[in-house]
């Protein structure tokens, strides 16, 4: 059997074969003194040691940590990463997935050194294990073609909207083209306009998270009182749109016989559909890339 980690900003997701875990929040931080006893022991839950100190991930990270999801470039070389890693693949151990082939997934614009950090960090942690690191466009395409195999003799493009990038590949009878991965802003982006316009309605700090929240629910719950943003929020749900829409237009460049566009990750709910061109949507929701993941680490 064969697992597949898709370990984005917003929460891990982790695929074997029909199996899907449940997402636990992408973050990590130092450990701290809990007083509360029983709060103590279950963070011991979601506790582990790296680099000769313990770090909390999860939920406890969020809690305890306040910690807030990688939003920077180069997050995968971070000691945090390191730590969602080896979390991610204790859960699939707990789970009792067999952990011989894994395939792990990382934004477009990570290159090779990324991707080979990424490798090594998964060797020494599990040694001996097949593992494969591959941009997460790939795993939506394994995805779609698991039910559209017609997809992999076509030329394709492939964008994932995700918390952090939006990232894109373009396919040609299955395989990659040289020079069409790149990443553009993903639901970041609209979370800054959005914030940007609240700032002088709603002073104070506001979590990503809760601005993440308003893109969707179109009000915002600042101290303690319920606030409709509708106006500012579709605002800001038009600038990822446009965000995407640049992207189809780089695509329409670098490749002008792109015969199908497929939509995957989290924020194309965020989407005006009617503004983008002819699309599928892939299969699988959140997990869409880590399906494919899986179905990658199985060709190991």
């Amino acid at each position: 059997m064969s697992v597949g980690i898709d370990i984005g900003r917003s929460g891990v997701k982790i695929v074997s074969g029909e199996k899907r875990l449940p997402i636990f929040p992408a973050v990590a931080c130092l450990a701290r003194p809990i007083d509360e006893p029983e709060e103590a022991v279950r963070a011991v839950a979601q506790t582990c040691e790296f680099g000769g100190r313990k770090w909390f991930w999860g939920e406890t990270a969020e809690i305890h940590g306040q910690a807030q999801p990688g939003n920077d470039p180069g997050f995968e070389m971070t000691d945090g990463y390191a730590v969602i890693l080896q979390a991610a693949i204790g859960q699939a151990r707990l789970a009792g997935m067999a952990l011989g082939r894994v395939a792990l997934g990382v934004p477009s614009e990570a290159g090779a050194i990324v991707r080979e950090s990424v490798a090594q960090r998964i060797s020494a942690i599990l040694p001996g294990t097949a593992a494969r690191v591959v941009a997460q466009p790939a795993g939506v395409l394994a995805t779609v073609a698991a039910q559209r195999p017609e997809v992999l003799q076509q030329t394709v493009a492939i964008i994932d909207v995700g918390r952090y990038s939006t990232d894109v590949a373009i396919s040609v009878r299955g395989r990659p083209v040289a020079g069409s991965l790149f990443s553009l802003p993903g639901v970041r982006g609209a979370v800054d306009v959005l914030t940007g316009a609240l700032r002088q309605r709603l002073p104070g700090t506001i979590s990503f998270e809760t601005i993440e929240v308003a893109l969707r629910e179109s009000f915002v719950v600042h101290r303690m009182q319920r606030v409709n943003v509708a106006k500012e929020a579709r605002q800001a749900r038009e600038h990822l749109t446009a965000i995407v829409d640049q992207a189809v237009a780089r695509i329409q460049t670098l490749q002008p016989d792109v015969e199908a566009l497929i939509l995957a990750g989290g924020g194309v709910d965020l989407l005006d559909s009617g503004i983008l061109p002819p699309h599928m949507r892939a299969p699988g929701g959140r997990y869409a890339v880590a399906d494919g993941l899986s179905r990658i680490a199985a060709r190991l």
